[in-house]
């Protein structure tokens, strides 16, 4: 299974209370089931605004009603599932 990172990797957000992100999964042998996400502090990585989301077979997704804090970097990490219950995970980058 492969996983990468897609189009939100961003240096500065503005909004206080959403975060998007995007990531590329594949699994050409059984198919991608399903992906999580969270959102964490980058120094703290268990200081999570949003602890693991499961959202399908989307590859990007925005969560609203966080409570981001100014100047702390967040992080998302992006957990991915094939049809055969392997998962991968990857720590992304959001700056």
């Amino acid at each position: 299974m492969q996983l990468g990172r897609g189009d939100f990797d961003k240096d500065y957000i503005s909004a206080k209370d959403q975060f998007c992100a995007s990531w590329k999964t594949s699994d050409p042998e059984s198919g991608v089931l399903r992906s999580e996400l969270a959102v964490c502090s980058s120094i703290n990585p268990s200081d999570c605004v949003q602890q693991y989301l499961d959202v399908g077979n989307k590859s990007s997704v925005c969560i609203a009603n966080l409570a981001l804090k100014e100047g702390v970097h967040y992080v998302t990490t992006i957990r991915s599932t094939n049809m055969v219950r392997f998962w991968v995970k990857i720590l992304g980058s959001m700056g």
